[in-house]
């Protein structure tokens, strides 16, 4: 399941009729849920990714802004310090390797 099908699974369910207090507090909890699944899908629109340029010079560059900064010299970013896009996820203390955002 997708985030999106989740988001729409969410909503259909906050929208069922209810005949009941259990069917009441299931309908809300899912409408809640429809607002926390939102709100990661916005989280994750502004998640970045390192991208490995160069191994050997221990190159990598942001996938949102397109800055290189070699690691071996910087300290471990979990932002970029020119957009500031929250990088996701690090391996074995160095940004993670992924390309691609959502």
């Amino acid at each position: 399941m997708t985030l999106d099908e989740a988001i729409r699974h969410a909503e259909e369910v906050a929208e069922y009729d209810c005949y009941n207090d259990e069917q009441k507090k299931c309908a809300d909890e899912h409408r809640q849920l429809t607002e926390w699944l939102k709100e990661l899908k916005e989280c994750r629109r502004h998640t970045g990714h390192w991208v490995l340029i160069n191994r050997g010079l221990d190159l990598y560059m942001c996938d949102r802004c397109g800055e290189i900064l070699q690691i071996d010299r910087a300290p471990i970013w979990e932002y970029c310090p020119v957009c500031g896009a929250r990088m996701g996820g690090e391996t074995d203390g160095r940004p993670n390797q992924q390309t691609g955002g959502d």
